[in-house]
């Protein structure tokens, strides 16, 4: 999964264009801060609540608390950009909620996998 992702950035770099959204600071730059300005507040509201999380011992205290306030609102915008719209919206927007929820709270590996993997690095 790793590699997949550095697909995408390799083929943004070598021609220039982002495949998906193109580059809205050109094509919108009077919204370019304030699209960064919203965006600040959304993460500080996410990296209060992921601190939250870690003091109150539901979160791992290891976690790179920014980066993960911003994956979790990466997801959210991309979310709201790719289902908002079409039939069943709806349903379609609280089924990827709950599986992004259960995804962010549990993890992709078993329990099984998850241990082995804890028991290995302690070696």
């Amino acid at each position: 999964m790793v590699n997949t992702d550095g697909a995408g950035e390799e083929r943004v770099d070598s021609d220039g264009r982002d495949p998906v959204f193109g580059n809205h600071q050109l094509i919108l730059p009077e919204w370019a801060d304030r699209l960064e300005e919203l965006r600040a507040v959304g993460r500080t509201n996410l990296l209060e609540i992921v601190r939250l999380g870690v003091r109150q011992g539901i979160f791992r205290p290891d976690l790179e608390m920014d980066e993960v306030a911003e994956i979790i609102e990466d997801v959210a915008i991309a979310t709201h950009v790719f289902h908002s719209r079409g039939e069943n919206k709806q349903e379609r927007l609280a089924r990827r909620v709950r599986v992004a929820i259960d995804l962010l709270m549990h993890g992709i590996r078993t329990p099984e996998a998850a241990a082995a993997k804890a028991e290995v690095s302690r070696v």
